[in-house]
């Protein structure tokens, strides 16, 4: 499950998924055949200092990650 203050997502996040649940990205990728999950969260206060920027730095982030690990298939939620 992912939780955000205040809120919590009534499913888990999905191998093979992407998308957003308020200040979590998520997307994914598969990593020596396994399912893997690429996260990352923003405090609501740097939300307004990176504004459209987000999406590029998760991009960069799960990109960079997936790379690293020698992963495949990554899947990232669609710009906002």
């Amino acid at each position: 499950m992912v939780d955000v203050p205040g809120r919590r997502s009534p499913e888990p996040l999905v191998p093979c998924t992407a998308g957003r649940f308020g200040d979590v990205l998520h997307g994914s990728a598969t990593c020596q055949g396994q399912p893997a999950t690429l996260t990352m969260s923003v405090p609501f206060r740097y939300r307004s200092v990176l504004g459209a920027r987000l999406d590029g730095l998760f991009v960069a982030y799960a990109t960079d990650s997936a790379q690293r690990r020698g992963c495949t298939g990554v899947v990232l939620p669609a710009p906002e």
